[in-house]
């Protein structure tokens, strides 16, 4: 596996300007942006994003293939308009992060909840493949630069 492509969605990430806006206004510090998963049964642990390479490719001529899974945790106990507080920040920042790598991903962006099985941590999966990769640069669906 190559970090490659793990690492430059990761930097996407912490480096968003409206991602960090958003994770000072709802939590008051910035999210633990990391590559790896561990799941978590503790507040101080949220928010956070987690990058999993879910499958991979590799091809000599047309570089590499990539699906990571994104991971974003929250912790949010309260309801709003009859609405649980996690389900809508989850929501929020997953369409945050998914504008802060548009760049980087190709195809359709996979989403699926876990329902609020852990209230009050929320957590969204976000899986996309991410564009192809040869010798460290960027290449395009169809491997063009």
């Amino acid at each position: 596996m190559t970090l490659v492509a793990i690492e430059r969605v990761r930097d996407a990430i912490k480096n968003d300007a409206a991602l960090a806006a958003f994770w000072n206004s709802h939590y008051s510090k910035a999210a633990k942006v990391v590559i790896g998963y561990k799941r978590s049964a503790n507040a101080a642990d949220f928010p956070a994003v987690n990058l999993v390479q879910v499958t991979g490719l590799r091809n000599a001529q047309t570089g590499n293939k990539e699906v990571i899974s994104i991971v974003i945790g929250v912790n949010n106990p309260g309801i709003t308009n009859e609405v649980f507080d996690g389900i809508t920040r989850v929501n929020e920042a997953g369409d945050l992060v998914l504008e802060a790598i548009k760049h980087c991903y190709v195809g359709d962006a996979r989403l699926v909840t876990d329902l609020g099985e852990r209230h009050p941590f929320y957590e969204l999966e976000i899986s996309v493949q991410l564009r192809y990769r040869k010798e460290g640069k960027l290449f395009n669906s169809i491997g063009n630069t």
